[in-house]
């Protein structure tokens, strides 16, 4: 795929999901490396709360602090409570704290993606978590 992207002057960005961490990063490594000079031509849409999907005992902070920010393409915004995703960003399974904290830390400064369920309150849930996540240290732009 990355080799399609590379024909139009485009970057292929994959999204960690539901696949063990270790196993994802290992791939990705291996190909970015294939991929030479060409290496920024694959970034990673990376997505903390799928870290926990698993259910393998990966830490969301420590895979962000292992992270280097030219690798990111995006960072989605969202929350699991107890085990079950929840409509909006807030207190819960990952530590957005933190997880805002070692992003700048790691000097990411690129795009977030509020990644919320269709509801109909979709759009308090949508403030609510930008509110949220300001409070944290989260800035605009």
């Amino acid at each position: 795929l990355t080799g399609s992207v590379l024909e139009i002057d485009g970057v292929l960005s994959v999204e960690n999901s539901r696949q063990p961490w270790n196993l994802f990063r290992e791939v990705f490594h291996a190909t970015r490396k294939q991929l030479g000079a060409d290496a920024a031509r694959l970034c990673l849409c990376f997505d903390p709360v799928n870290l926990l999907l698993p259910d393998d005992g990966t830490d969301p902070a420590e895979v962000t602090a292992s992270l280097l920010a030219d690798e990111l393409s995006m960072v989605h915004f969202k929350q699991r409570i107890n085990g079950q995703i929840h409509p909006a960003v807030r207190d819960g399974d990952v530590d957005w704290a933190k997880q805002l904290a070692l992003l700048e830390q790691i000097g990411y400064r690129g795009p977030g993606l509020f990644e919320v369920e269709s509801h109909k309150h979709v759009w308090e849930y949508l403030a609510g978590s930008t509110e949220y996540l300001r409070r944290l240290g989260l800035s605009a732009g």
